[in-house]
């Protein structure tokens, strides 16, 4: 192998290893978004405070289903090249 070859299999090799990079922070990204997108919360306000009485009102919520959406894109795009690449190692 010369040194065109030698050239040509390092830059193959780095392209590989930037695709897997890019696969792994896509997966991390996919899951992150799932999990934390599924989390409902409680917001707690109080209204009225007099003395020792006081009123609060209590919110509760959950992550657009678009953030869902968006992860699963993510998670399953990640997945789809970190598979690419061992069949064509």
């Amino acid at each position: 192998m010369g040194a065109e070859g030698l050239r040509l299999w390092s830059r193959l090799k780095r392209e590989k290893d930037e695709m897997k990079s890019l696969a792994i922070a896509l997966v991390i990204i996919g899951i992150a978004v799932i999990v934390f997108g599924m989390v409902s919360y409680a917001n707690n306000t109080t209204t009225l405070d007099m003395g020792s009485m006081s009123a609060t009102i209590t919110e509760h919520g959950a992550a657009p289903m678009a953030a869902m959406i968006v992860g699963g894109i993510s998670l399953i795009s990640g997945l789809v090249l970190l598979t690419y690449r061992r069949r064509h190692a």
